[in-house]
C-alpha cells in the first residue's frame, strides 16, 4: 500500500491508502495541488458546492480532495474489485473523521497522491454493492459501458468530471464517453472536465477531434510524463 494525505480543505492531513504496483499509477502531491489550483482558476465556483463525477476513481484521492475542498456530492466509479475495496475504506475513514482530527495512524506519507486508476487485466467489479451517503456514493461501475449512463443520471448532472483512466485506454474511448455524457444531459453549460493521461501525442485529446463535436480545450498542463487536459462543453448558447 501507498499512503498519501488530503492536501487542503476540511479534511486536510487525513490519510488515503492506494494499491501499489500494477493496478495504480502514483501521482505526486505537487501534480494534485496544481490540478486543484487549475480547477479553481478555470471554474467560476471551483469546488464549492460542486456535483462531481470521479469516473475512474481508484483510491478516491481526487474525489475525496474535492469533498474536502467543498464539493456537495461526489459520485465515485470504479470497476476493479481490489481498488474498489480500498476506495470504500478510504471514503469511510475520511468521512468519519472530524475535520480537525490529526491523522491517527502515525504514518508519514510519501510525496504521492494517487487517484489510483485501475489497470486492465484485474478482476472487475459487478453492478452490485454500491455504497452511499448524503455527500457521496461509491459505484462498482464501468463508466464506459453504455448501460452505466442510466445509473449516473441518478446523481448528475455534474459540475466537475475527473477522468484519470488507465494509460492503456485509447483517447477515442474517452472522447466517446464525453460525448455520451453530453448526449445524456449529464453535463452543465459550465461543467469542467479534467483528463489525466500520458504525455504522448497519440494519448491526448486534440482540438480537431473535440471542438467540432461540442468541447473546447481550455488548458493543458504537463508534469514530467503526465499531462492533464482541461475541457468544457462549447455546445450551449
Amino acid at each position: 500500500m501507498i499512503t498519501m494525505r488530503i492536501i487542503a480543505g476540511r479534511y486536510k492531513g487525513q490519510t488515503i491508502k492506494a494499491l501499489a504496483g500494477e493496478t495504480t499509477r502514483p501521482t505526486t502531491n505537487r501534480v494534485k495541488e496544481a490540478w486543484a489550483s487549475t480547477i479553481t482558476s478555470l471554474s467560476a465556483d471551483g469546488f464549492a458546492q460542486a456535483r462531481v463525477l470521479d469516473a475512474f476513481a481508484g483510491s478516491g484521492a481526487l474525489g475525496l480532495e474535492a469533498l474536502s475542498r467543498g464539493a456537495s456530492h461526489v459520485t465515485f466509479c470504479e470497476r476493479n474489485r481490489r481498488a474498489l475495496e480500498v476506495l470504500k475504506a478510504n471514503r469511510a475513514r475520511i468521512l468519519s473523521a472530524r475535520p480537525d482530527d490529526a491523522p491517527s495512524d502515525g504514518t508519514d506519507s510519501a510525496d504521492v497522491g494517487d487517484s489510483g486508476s485501475s489497470m486492465d487485466g484485474e478482476g472487475n467489479a459487478n453492478s452490485e454493492g454500491s455504497e452511499g451517503s448524503a455527500n457521496s456514493v461509491v459505484l462498482p461501475l464501468d463508466v464506459l459501458a453504455p448501460q452505466s449512463l442510466a445509473t449516473l443520471k441518478r446523481f448528475g448532472p455534474y459540475d466537475l468530471v475527473f477522468l484519470d483512466p488507465p494509460y492503456s485506454y485509447a483517447p477515442r474511448r474517452i472522447e466517446d464517453f464525453l460525448h455520451a455524457l453530453m448526449e445524456a444531459g449529464l453535463l452543465k453549460d459550465n461543467s469542467l472536465i479534467t483528463y489525466e493521461h500520458r504525455k504522448k501525442s497519440d494519448n491526448k485529446l486534440s482540438n480537431d477531434a473535440i471542438v467540432p463535436t461540442g468541447f473546447q480545450i481550455l488548458s493543458q498542463k504537463t508534469y514530467a510524463t503526465t499531462q492533464i487536459t482541461y475541457l468544457h462543453p462549447s455546445f450551449f448558447p
